[in-house]
C-alpha cells in the first residue's frame, strides 16, 4: 500500500494569495501600489534626514534639536515596521472546506438576533458571521474589513490592529514632519537680515526641499488623516468598513473604551489556516 502524498498546505492553495519564506509570510496579488506607498513613506524621510535636519540642527538649540530627530524618526520607524507587518501577515484567511452545497444555517448571536449563514460558492462551505469573501485575494476573510490597495493585502480579524496602528502613526509623523518643514522655513527666513519678502524667497530658493515636503504632506496627509478619522469612527460603532457600506445592522457595540480595547489591545487571533502544515494531497479541507 502506496502512503499517501503529503504536501505543505501553501502550495496547493487555490486563492491568489502569493506566499513568501516556505509559508511564513503571505501577501496579495497586487503589489505595485504597495511598494509605491512604502517609497512615499521612505523617499520623504530621506530628504528630511539628509537637507532639513542638518539646518534645524544649525538653528535650534542641540537638545530641541535631537528631540525633533528621535520623534519623528521613532515615528517613522514605527509607521514603516506597522506597515511591512500589516502587508504580509494572514489577515484571518478562512480555510477551503469543499463541502457540498446545504440550506444557509440560521444561527443566534449573543445579543439575541438571529441571522443567516450564507454559502460561498468558491471556498465551498458557510461563511461565518461578519467573514465575507474577497475578490481580489479569492479568499474568505474573518471579519472582513476590506482590501487595501496600499498595503497588497486584505484587512481583517488579524491585521486590523496593525492596520490603524500604521494609518496613526503615518497621521502623526506627517504632522511632526509638516511642522518640522515649517519651523525650518520660519526660522531660516527670521535669521535674514534682508526683508521678511526677499528673505523667504532667498529661503525658497537655497533649499526648496521644506517647501516640497509640506506640499507633500499637506496632500499625503489630508488622505490618511481623513483615514484615521473614519476608522476611528467605524471603531466606536463596532462595525468594519464592508459592514458600514452595506449598512449592516450593528450587534456587537459594547460602548467606545470596550470597542477600542477589543480592537487595539486584545490578544493576536490565531491563524484560521496552518499554511505550513503537512496534508494530504486529497485532503476535504485545504
Amino acid at each position: 500500500m502506496t502512503e499517501p502524498q503529503l504536501f505543505r498546505r501553501y502550495k496547493k492553495w487555490e486563492g491568489n494569495t502569493k506566499f513568501l519564506c516556505k509559508g511564513r509570510l503571505l501577501h496579495g496579488p497586487d503589489r505595485k501600489r504597495f511598494y509605491f506607498a512604502v517609497a512615499g513613506n521612505i523617499i520623504p524621510m530621506i530628504l528630511l534626514v539628509t537637507l532639513v535636519w542638518p539646518e534645524i540642527y544649525d538653528l535650534v538649540d542641540i537638545k530641541y534639536a535631537l528631540a525633533i530627530y528621535i520623534i519623528t524618526g521613532v515615528l517613522w520607524l514605527y509607521s514603516i515596521t506597522f506597515h511591512i507587518t500589516c502587508a504580509y501577515m494572514d489577515p484571518g484567511i478562512l480555510p477551503r472546506m469543499h463541502g457540498s452545497w446545504k440550506p444557509n444555517p440560521i444561527v443566534q448571536l449573543k445579543s439575541g438576533a438571529k441571522i443567516e449563514q450564507r454559502w460561498c460558492g468558491t471556498c465551498r462551505m458557510h461563511k461565518p458571521y461578519r467573514a465575507t469573501h474577497c475578490g481580489i485575494c479569492n479568499n474568505c476573510v474573518s471579519k472582513f474589513d476590506h482590501h487595501c490597495p496600499w498595503i497588497g493585502n486584505c484587512v481583517g480579524a488579524r491585521n486590523y490592529k496593525f492596520f490603524m496602528l500604521f494609518i496613526l502613526t503615518t497621521s502623526i509623523m506627517i504632522l511632526c514632519t509638516l511642522g518640522v518643514c515649517i519651523l525650518d522655513i520660519v526660522l531660516r527666513t527670521m535669521d535674514s537680515t534682508e526683508s521678511t519678502s526677499i528673505a523667504f524667497k532667498n529661503t525658497l530658493a537655497s533649499n526648496p526641499t521644506s517647501f516640497i515636503l509640506c506640499f507633500y504632506c499637506l496632500a499625503s496627509g489630508g488622505f490618511v488623516i481623513a483615514l484615521s478619522c473614519f476608522h476611528v469612527y467605524l471603531i466606536k460603532l463596532s462595525i468594519t468598513t464592508n459592514e458600514y457600506i452595506k449598512h449592516t445592522r450593528n450587534e456587537y457595540s459594547r460602548g467606545l473604551i470596550v470597542n477600542c480595547y477589543s480592537v487595539m489591545c486584545a490578544p493576536q487571533y490565531q491563524s484560521n489556516v496552518q499554511f505550513r502544515k503537512r496534508v494530504e494531497y486529497d485532503s476535504d479541507e485545504i
